[in-house]
């Protein structure tokens, strides 16, 4: 309910039309993940993930410091593989049952076409495929598959906000690869 209305009753035009204007002044948050990866989990708990190994094939590792047992996933795996690695965590078997989706809220044909025809910054998705983020938990053929995914409505002529470009300075800095 972003605009006051269920979503599935906004005009797919007023989506689009109002993306870069919600990205830009109304992001909630710093950029995620970096920033996650960085300040809650590297500065307040003390877990530098990325100096911890990751299973980029598996999709999933857990990592156990201090006191403290961290599972990491990427979302892309499969249900299935989700199960597992939360299973062998917890030591329990886990069901994984799909709540809230775009599908079973009434709004996956919109969602689906506000992903096709969205328009995201160049330098933005440049930045998060050159990071830290990206090199440890993906595969470079993963990053290529989502690189090419995206690469048509990546778009050069929109530009960043300061306080963005900062953000992604600080925590999406390329890496050397």
């Amino acid at each position: 309910m972003r605009f006051g209305v269920k979503i599935e009753d906004v005009p797919l035009q007023t989506l689009l039309d109002n993306f870069m204007r919600l990205f830009e002044q109304e992001f909630e948050h710093p950029l995620v993940p970096g920033y996650f990866m960085a300040v809650e989990l590297n500065k307040n708990m003390g877990i530098d993930v990325y100096e911890e190994p990751f299973s980029q094939e598996n999709g999933a590792s857990v990592i156990e410091e201090k006191n403290i047992s961290l599972l990491t996933m990427k979302l892309e795996i499969s249900d299935e593989r989700k199960a597992t690695a939360l299973a062998h965590w917890m030591g329990r078997p886990i069901d994984i049952i799909r709540w809230n989706t775009a599908e079973s809220e009434g709004y996956g044909a919109v969602y689906g076409e506000f992903k096709r025809r969205v328009q995201i910054p160049y330098r933005y998705a440049e930045a998060l495929y050159q990071s830290a983020y990206m090199q440890h938990f993906y595969t470079a053929e993963e990053r290529t598959h989502f690189w090419n995914r995206w690469e048509p409505q990546l778009n050069r002529a929109l530009v960043v906000p300061d306080w963005i470009e900062e953000q992604l300075q600080a925590y999406h800095p390329p890496v050397d690869t």
